[in-house]
């Protein structure tokens, strides 16, 4: 499915998602809580990607993260 917004619409909208996520960060009392919370996100994330791309998009897409952002060095 293709999003019809522009970019800086796409932008926008996901800033506008985070701001309970960045609420939440703030509620951790500790560095253990944030990489709790950050864990339950990534695990989250997963099964969301699988269920809407299946296996093979949400690999693409966890590949296509990594190499975009230069962490598959």
């Amino acid at each position: 499915m293709i999003d019809p917004r522009t970019s800086e619409e796409k932008l926008e909208r996901m800033e506008e998602l985070m701001k309970p996520v960045e609420m939440q960060l703030m509620m951790c009392d500790d560095l253990n809580d944030q990489l709790m919370m950050a864990s339950c996100f990534m695990v989250y994330a997963n099964d969301l990607f699988i269920q809407h791309l299946g296996e093979k998009g949400a690999k693409d897409m966890f590949n296509s993260f990594v190499k975009d952002h230069g962490y598959d060095n």
